[in-house]
């Protein structure tokens, strides 16, 4: 199918369309009509025509790997009889065209039908499409990589014209393989069918088409042509460039023997609709179309209408500045426990984000010829951030970003948000700033402080940003309350005054209620002072005022800070300066002084009954030891002597007796070498229990552990075992391991070397600790749970103890492994339990846990206490009368 000169004519008219040297020379003379691909005669065998079958390309053929071969067979859908001539119109074009086949398949999947949009003409139109499901959920995934849709818009930058190529019906030029046809059957009144060409539906479809498209074009993907699925645009700086391309373009669709749909394609553009969004020669913004039915969209009434609005406002959300915090009123009436209720503030908060959108908000196309800005800020909810380009306070927006704050990230500190605001903005942007050197803009000064004298948790973070090169700078806001500018130094210094006797108060991670004398000041209309003795030693002094003067806050230092003892702190954000300036003014000469501003108070726990409580809920979790109940436990309560407490409970508990190895090392402990960064290091190992068998994995840096069941300790399970693990959590550099057989392969090695994995073998005299102690602790869990998860299987319980050991403390990283990780946790300690025993005490007559030569087993214990002495000296009978020496009670 030919353009007439004169269709043509019209069509770059309304382009407006033509060469710069012919406007100048010619200006009323159109361009020939050669030089629109699709009426050279060359490629007049790409454009389609309704009237002759669809071709398909031979280059590659779709297979559907499914985990067996049993059939499939569903029940066919009833669809209404006036669809009837509709399905058999569709499934005759279908047989004409070789795309289906009569099958004896015994594989069925039923049929749907669903309208589409009206043509142009207005007629009503419907598709026929297949329920797959049931296949989809047996089929083996493929794992080719489909591109990022912002990727995409990002190498648009410099050109000038565009054009667009959309494909008839792409999933149908191409072939299946001959031994899945039968795979794809279905069922009409008309008879059964089963397609030859890749149908709609499919589970791995879009894999294979992207495939097939990167392989047709890989010679001018980046340089002048981007492919998402079956849309390709075309980009260039001149409009003569823009004319080869296309040609090029072309040649290659000719080769593979692929068909265009030329009515909706777009050529010779200065801009265009592509994936959802418009690009043109300045930038990329929002679908115009988009953009009004957001514009009209109605005040949402149900659940339904909310995540609607929310969903596709949240495919334009690099467009919105803090686009998380902005929507969070709306999000908030998704929580099941939320009945939802259209106030007024959720109506405002509903037409700001409606404004915001419709504003035409443009983004540039980044240049990675110069340096980034990236400038990251926190709220009590959300974090966001803003990557843009450009000489300072002229910078033009490149991307917006931001998330919502989990419960556990909204209990962290002002600094602590505000440097998860980095790490997490360097990790969404790292394509855009990794082997850059960028600026980093923050509003909040505290965190020079952090980073030189930081906790672990904000170690931990600060390593993340090692492999950045950034240069930090303090941008002032209004939580800039401790000084007047950041140091731009290297070491960044925790000070920045310039004399020796300015002194501020530091902030602490640890709870108020650590510290023997506690302050708090609150602010309400109701003025208050108050004292209380939380504990023996512990004193709290609470006072509220309507307003807080210079005056004020030295008198209240007066006379509740303790000159020798430690101080703590807790204030609102609004008096932080205040109170920095005033005792920085009045108290920082004192250097006896010692106080510490702290932004959490727990729960404290006065009755003792409350303290066993919550002592036996956090151990009966997991039934860890002191240390980590102890961490786990000032995640949310306080009591004093909670170290004495704990371990007496631990020490108490008789199913640990039983079901825990002795900790006693016959040699000192050796140091272990940590990564820098999470899974860059791990250890591997087979874990055996009850006949079963995992592939074990631990990382160094965060601890967090990870099984894949094997079927057999066969190299190929073992491999495709890890593979699933690299999946799931990235590719280390290093492994490490023992002396089994299978990793010390010639075909294991050469597997991880072609991944550029390094491998070390831990000697024999030393072992491989970390994954053996993981392993023993693992056991120790199994154990010690089987009562509480006797109904699951083994696989299951397995599972669920792994899942216990990365969500509690762990000693050597003093965090949850979960935590240091995703940042987040799947189990917290549970509410008080009224329900629960108390722990019991041994005393004459009652049963103990004696030490077996070998392992703990159940055949041997336990024994009864005969006698029970003054001096601590237990002795007792077994059932053969038998005295058992003391030395083996287990405690």
């Amino acid at each position: 199918m030919q353009y007439s000169n004169a269709a043509y004519r019209q069509k770059l008219e309304k382009n407006n369309i033509r060469q710069p040297e012919q406007r100048k020379q010619f200006p009323n003379q159109p361009i020939k009509t050669n030089s629109y691909p699709p009426a050279n005669k060359e490629y007049k065998e790409i454009l389609y025509d309704e009237n002759s079958k669809l071709s398909f390309t031979h280059k590659i053929k779709h297979n559907i790997r499914t985990v067996d071969n049993i059939p499939i067979h569903t029940k066919s859908y009833k669809y209404p009889q006036i669809f009837e001539d509709e399905v058999k119109q569709q499934v005759k074009k279908m047989l004409r065209d070789g795309i289906i086949k009569e099958s004896i398949s015994p594989y069925t999947s039923p049929v749907w039908v669903v309208p589409k949009k009206t043509d142009s003409s207005g007629k009503k139109k419907f598709r026929l499409v297949i329920d797959y499901r049931k296949l989809n959920e047996k089929t083996i995934n493929d794992k080719y990589p489909i591109p990022d849709i912002t990727d995409i818009l990002d190498k648009l930058g410099r050109a000038c014209y565009f054009s667009t190529v959309d494909l008839v019906s792409g999933f149908h030029q191409i072939q299946l393989a001959n031994e899945d046809m039968e795979k794809t059957a279905f069922s009409v009144n008309s008879g059964k069918y089963e397609f030859t060409r890749m149908p709609f539906g499919l589970k791995n479809a879009p894999a294979t088409f992207q495939r097939v498209m990167d392989c047709i074009l890989r010679e001018h993907l980046g340089k002048f042509c981007l492919v998402y699925m079956d849309d390709i645009i075309i980009f260039s700086p001149s409009f003569q460039e823009h004319k080869v391309h296309i040609s090029k373009i072309f040649r290659k669709l000719k080769e593979a023997n692929l068909k265009i749909q030329h009515e909706k394609c777009e050529f010779f553009r200065k801009e265009v609709q592509f994936l959802g969004h418009t690009v043109t020669e300045h930038g990329v913004k929002p679908n115009n179309d988009k953009i009004e039915v957001i514009r009209s969209w109605p005040i949402p009434k149900t659940e339904k209408d909310i995540r609607q609005f929310l969903g596709i406002l949240g495919y334009y959300r690099r467009f919105i500045k803090d686009f998380a915090k902005l929507v969070k009123p709306l999000t908030n009436l998704l929580r099941k426990e939320i009945e939802i209720e259209m106030t007024p503030e959720i109506i405002k908060c509903f037409e700001k984000c409606k404004k915001i959108l419709t504003l035409d908000p443009i983004l540039i196309y980044p240049d990675f010829s110069k340096e980034f800005i990236l400038t990251t800020d926190a709220s009590d909810f959300a974090i966001g951030a803003v990557l843009s380009q450009g000489p300072i306070g002229q910078d033009r927006p490149v991307a917006y970003a931001s998330r919502t704050l989990n419960k556990t990230e909204e209990r962290y500190s002002t600094t602590e948000k505000e440097l998860l605001a980095i790490i997490w903005a360097v990790k969404h942007f790292r394509p855009y700033l990794y082997g850059r050197k960028f600026k980093l803009y923050t509003d909040h000064q505290p965190l020079t402080f952090s980073l030189t004298n930081a906790n672990n948790k904000i170690i931990r973070w600060r390593l993340m940003l090692e492999e950045f090169d950034y240069e930090i700078i303090y941008k002032p806001g209004k939580q800039n309350v401790i000084a007047d500018a950041l140091s731009q130094s290297d070491d960044m210094t925790a000070h920045s005054a310039d004399t020796s006797d300015d002194y501020f108060i530091p902030c602490t991670e640890k709870p108020l209620n650590v510290f023997r004398n506690q302050i708090i000041l609150k602010i309400s209309h109701i003025e208050t002072e108050a004292y209380e003795q939380i504990f023996p030693k512990y004193h709290r002094h609470t006072v509220v005022k309507a307003t807080y003067t210079e005056e004020a806050i030295v008198d209240l230092f007066k006379r509740y800070l303790n000159p020798k003892g430690t101080n703590g702190l807790l204030l609102p954000i609004s008096l932080t300066q205040l109170v920095q300036e005033t005792f920085r003014k009045h108290f920082s000469s004192n250097r006896l002084f010692k106080v510490f501003i702290s932004e959490t108070l727990l729960r404290d726990l006065r009755l003792d009954n409350e303290q066993d409580d919550v002592v036996r809920e956090a151990h009966n979790h997991g039934h860890r030891g002191t240390k980590e109940n102890k961490m786990q436990i000032l995640q949310t309560y306080f009591f004093p002597q909670i170290d004495r407490i704990v371990k007496i409970f631990v020490k108490s508990c008789e199913i640990c007796k039983k079901a825990k190895y002795n900790r006693k090392p016959p040699k000192l402990i050796q140091k272990s070498t940590t990564g820098d960064k999470p899974f860059n290091r791990v250890h591997i190992d087979i874990f055996f229990l009850q006949g079963k068998k995992w592939l074990t994995i631990v990382d160094s840096f965060s601890k967090f552990a990870n099984a894949i069941p094997l079927e057999t300790r066969t190299i190929i399970d073992i491999k495709q075992a890890f593979s699933e693990h690299i999946r799931q959590f990235g590719r280390p550099e290093t492994i490490i391991c023992d002396q089994e057989p299978s990793f010390r392969s010639i075909d294991f090695i050469g597997f991880l070397d072609d991944l550029g994995i390094a491998i070390h073998f831990a000697s024999s005299s030393n072992s491989n600790g970390i994954i053996e102690r993981f392993h023993s602790t693992l056991i120790e869990i199994f154990r010690t749970t089987k009562p509480k998860y006797s109904e699951l299987t083994l696989e299951e319980h397995v599972n669920v103890a792994i899942d216990i050991y990365n969500n509690t403390f762990h000693e050597a990283t003093k965090a949850k492994p979960r935590e240091v990780v995703f940042n987040t946790t799947n189990t917290k300690l549970e509410k008080l339990n009224q329900d629960r025993n108390d722990p019991v005490r041994l005393e004459t007559g009652e049963n103990v846990i004696i030490k077996n030569s070998q392992r703990l087993t159940k055949d041997k214990n336990p024994f009864k206490i005969t006698t029970v002495k003054t001096d601590n000296i237990l002795t007792f009978k077994d059932k053969n009368n038998v005295k058992i020496h003391k030395n083996r009670i287990k405690n």
